[in-house]
């Protein structure tokens, strides 16, 4: 298949690289910057608290 669509190859390399690299990169922004923001050293208010 390769021989037959060299260029639909390329093409689609190139889409499942950028795939590949989005879904890492939504991945770590979820492992890192989410926990920050909800973490659970944050201030509690005081009647939040029980």
């Amino acid at each position: 298949m390769t021989n037959d669509f060299p260029q639909e190859t390329k093409g689609l390399r190139f889409f499942l690289t950028a795939v590949i690299v989005c879904l890492v990169g939504l991945v770590l922004w979820l492992s890192f910057a989410q926990p920050m923001s909800l973490s659970h050293h944050a201030p509690v208010p005081e009647g939040a608290a029980h």
